[in-house]
């Protein structure tokens, strides 16, 4: 959720002197944990997002306002339950230019559906075809799912199911 209406107020004004058709404005945000603690969401160094997202979904959706004419031309491939927005950001990388403001933006929780271990080899396998259908190789994040598989290893059987 977005943190405050400050917040969408800072990434409006950072909007100015921007092409808003083609302009992608993503702020920090928090993620608040199972078990209550609270860390801020990494964030790909500014000015190297394209290169963040060829790796895995750097920008959070949670805290970035994209183009609404972007929306409408690319459309979102509803064939992607977890990584719709992964693979979308990936097919309009060529298309946009990001902007960071450095204000926390939204809060966000690690229950969805791609934390939970049983969903960790779908996706594991949307990142990789999204990855393909756009031109990437879907290994180039082999650490990032070596540890998603250790989590997924070590969470209690119960809740796998």
């Amino acid at each position: 959720y977005f943190d405050s209406p400050q917040s969408l107020a800072a990434l409006v004004r950072n909007a100015k002197g921007f092409d808003a058709a083609n302009l992608v404005l993503y702020g920090d945000q928090q993620v608040l944990r199972r078990d209550g603690a609270s860390t801020p969401f990494p964030r790909p160094p500014v000015g190297l997002e394209k290169k963040a997202l060829e790796g895995r979904m750097a920008i959070a959706h949670a805290s970035s306002l994209w183009p609404t004419a972007l929306l409408r031309c690319l459309r979102f491939d509803e064939s992607f339950r977890i990584a719709l927005d992964y693979e979308f950001a990936l097919r309009s990388l060529e298309l946009v230019q990001y902007r960071h403001v450095a204000t926390r933006v939204a809060v966000i929780t690690t229950d969805g559906l791609s934390n939970r271990p049983r969903s960790l080899l779908r996706v594991i396998a949307e990142d990789a075809r999204a990855k393909r259908n756009n031109g990437l190789s879907p290994y180039s994040s082999p650490v990032l799912n070596l540890k998603r598989f250790l989590r997924w290893m070590s969470s209690p059987l119960t809740s796998r199911s």
